[in-house]
């Protein structure tokens, strides 16, 4: 198990005082990330071959939402992989060391300079050590969209801000541009994210949003869709 210790600042919490999704997000993103990093043969591999990971899957289980200089704890492991993708679980834990936020998540071997998918050689495979999959239900990978037509959402434009090292718009950014979507009192329990597409700096993109009472589903059309 990887873990990485924080504690919570101010730029991390809202106005309540409790960590935001979209933090809470970053924060496991950038364990399992630095998982990754920490692997020998895997950076070599990614650096020599200038290949990555992209996320193609996230689903998020928000148990509790830790406040404020609380001392957190966030924990990853992988506990399968084959030469095309992999995934992995990664939980954040409260300062009593309680599961405050888990995911589930499925990333796909890249070729960064063709941003297309790749199959890995079985020794970079073999070199990322598995562990049992934490417990929590794990949904199907991809989201069927509500039948009907979505309400039309006003149109935006992908900032310079919002893009990360790989080139395209960062994965929490997707939840961040979404949450103001949704009903006012609306209480966030699970996150699905299916990412199809990448969204790229300056596009314009177009939500689509599906409000069926306790399950709110939002399609983020780019230009290309």
């Amino acid at each position: 198990m990887y873990r990485n210790k924080l504690r919570i600042g101010s730029s991390a919490v809202g106005r309540d005082g409790r960590l935001r999704i979209t933090n809470a997000v970053d924060f496991m993103q950038d364990c399992a990330c630095f998982h990754l990093e920490d692997n020998p043969v895997l950076s070599r591999y990614f650096r020599e071959e200038h290949c990555g990971m992209y996320l193609i899957y996230r689903q998020v289980e928000i148990v509790s939402r830790p406040y404020y200089n609380e001392k957190i704890t966030v924990e990853t492991a992988t506990f399968q992989c084959n030469r095309a993708m992999g995934s992995r679980n990664t939980r954040l834990l409260d300062s009593e060391g309680k599961v405050a936020f888990i995911d589930y998540e499925i990333g796909a071997f890249v070729d960064l300079n063709r941003a297309a998918m790749i199959r890995a050689p079985q020794e970079v495979v073999d070199a990322i050590p598995m562990e049992p999959p934490m417990e929590m239900e794990r949904l199907p990978r991809k989201i069927q969209l509500p039948s009907g037509e979505g309400k039309k959402g006003s149109a935006f434009t992908v900032p310079r801000c919002y893009i990360d090292n790989f080139g395209h718009m960062n994965n929490s950014k997707y939840i961040e541009v979404t949450e103001p979507l949704l009903p006012h009192d609306f209480e966030i329990a699970r996150i699905r994210l299916d990412f199809r597409t990448a969204l790229l700096e300056g596009e314009t993109v177009t939500p689509y949003i599906y409000d069926q009472g306790n399950t709110v589903t939002v399609a983020l059309m780019g230009e290309d869709d």
